[in-house]
Order: C-alpha cells, then sequence, then structure tokens
C-alpha cells in the first residue's frame, strides 16, 4: 500500500518525544488582495510568494468566549461537522497535549477529493488572551508514526494527496462572550483542478468555516479542553467588526 500521508499535529505546552525531531518551515509572505466582507467575515486571497501557490484567509467575530473557541479546534471527532468540505478525520495520535490526524476533503465531481499532511504548534499568550496554532506541510511520517498508526491511513484510492504550506488559526478574546477568529491557508492542491473550482474554493472555504465555528459554538453539548477550555477574558472592547479583528492579529 503506497502511504497516505494526512497528519495534523496541535501541540501548545508540550510535544511528543517523536514530534521533536520535526522542524516547522518559516511562515511565506503573501500578498493579500481582494478583501471584501460577507456577513461580517472578510475575505482575502492572494499568492504564496516566489510561488503559483494559492492562499485565502478568512477574519470575523465568533460570538462566544475564546475557551469555547479553542475547545471546538481540539474536538476533531467533529471537526466536519463545521470545517468546509472536510468529510474524515482520524486521530492517529492522542497524546496530552498534542495530536496527530488524518482528514480527507470531499470534494465535488469532477474533482477528486484530497488529504494532507501537517503538523501544527500552538501557543498561548495568557496576558493577551491569544491563542494562535501553525499548521505546515510534513514529507517524513517514518520519523513522526509507528506502523501501526500509518496503516490507519487509507490507500492511493481515497484521493490525491496534497500540501499544506501553512495554515494558521489565530483566536483573540476582545470580550467575555466574542472572539476574533484568523483562519489562514496556503496550499499545493496537486493534480489537475480547474481554474474556477479554485477561484469558488477560495471564496467559499474561510467563509464557510468561520461560520461553521460560530454555529458549533451555539451547541451546548462541546467537549471542555483541559487546559484552554475555561479561558474567559474580560470585554477591553466594545462592539468589533471583521476590519477591527483584521488589525488586532499579527502578521508574523
Amino acid at each position: 500500500m503506497k502511504l497516505r500521508k494526512t497528519v495534523i499535529v496541535i501541540a501548545s505546552l508540550q510535544l511528543s518525544v517523536a514530534l521533536s525531531v520535526y522542524a516547522a518551515p518559516p511562515k511565506p509572505d503573501v500578498s493579500w488582495e481582494d478583501p471584501h466582507s460577507k456577513k461580517g467575515i472578510l475575505i482575502e486571497k492572494g499568492l504564496v510568494a516566489g510561488s503559483t501557490f494559492h492562499a485565502f484567509r478568512g477574519t470575523g467575530v465568533v460570538q462566544t468566549n475564546i475557551g469555547k473557541v479553542i475547545s471546538i479546534l481540539y474536538d476533531l471527532r467533529r471537526a466536519n461537522e463545521w470545517v468546509h468540505k472536510l468529510d474524515e478525520t482520524k486521530a492517529l495520535q492522542d497524546g496530552h497535549l498534542s495530536m496527530v490526524v488524518w482528514q480527507r476533503f470531499n470534494l465535488p465531481w469532477p474533482v477528486k477529493d484530497r488529504d494532507f499532511v501537517y503538523v501544527a504548534e500552538a501557543t498561548y499568550d495568557n496576558d493577551k488572551k491569544y491563542f494562535l496554532a501553525s499548521m505546515s506541510d510534513i514529507t517524513d511520517t517514518d520519523k513522526i508514526l509507528t506502523k501501526a498508526e500509518r496503516d490507519k491511513i487509507p490507500d492511493d484510492s481515497c484521493c490525491i494527496l496534497g500540501k499544506l504550506i501553512y495554515t494558521s488559526w489565530q483566536i483573540l478574546a476582545i470580550g467575555a462572550k466574542s472572539t476574533c477568529v484568523r483562519v489562514e491557508v496556503m496550499f499545493d492542491a496537486k493534480g489537475s483542478v480547474p481554474e474556477f473550482f479554485v477561484k469558488r474554493f477560495l471564496r467559499k472555504w474561510p467563509y464557510g468555516t468561520i461560520r461553521g465555528l460560530q454555529a458549533q459554538a451555539l451547541k451546548n453539548d462541546i467537549p471542555v479542553h483541559e487546559v484552554f477550555g475555561n479561558l474567559v477574558a474580560e470585554s477591553p472592547y466594545g462592539l468589533i467588526s471583521d476590519l477591527d479583528c483584521k488589525h488586532l492579529m499579527t502578521e508574523d
């Protein structure tokens, strides 16, 4: 079986020994353009510097506390309930604060489904009430996964292996019941993808995912993350818009 590799590792305070061998590449530069707002979500697109690889991001306000937003991000078993076009997720490693996960995106005909391999490292600034999970592609899963874990990944027939160049979730508490959220994605889809589909996906994914995150936040049965789940911030800001969120987020 040819190895199908889609890995997410979400780590904050502690990384496993296996993950310690991985060194994440620096975040690529992107010139963001074509900003437009749709129902309170700012959508931007661009190209990764020095390449033809696409990038897109969405920024908006989710009406819940920061602890619940982070808890939703860690609740991988239900990620397909709110992440746009995500169809399947498998946790291959599940440590204290780190995970290795396989994911597949269900794309409409004639585009074949895609899966990805990426490592995410998370940090949290308690003073600023700011959480960052940054994710990037890995190429050698032998150093990350055991054979038993690799065997859980479907074979080639499921999809085309894409490359996640860089993705990040920036989460900033702006009040006890409001949180600024930005998701950035830079990727190489691999294989043949019609240009009209790429353009539509660039518009729909950030909007659909942040809207889905808001809908998920309204549910009462979200598992509380053991470290971040009870985080709540006082309200240093008044009413805030997607553009305000954009200016508050770091560009690093």
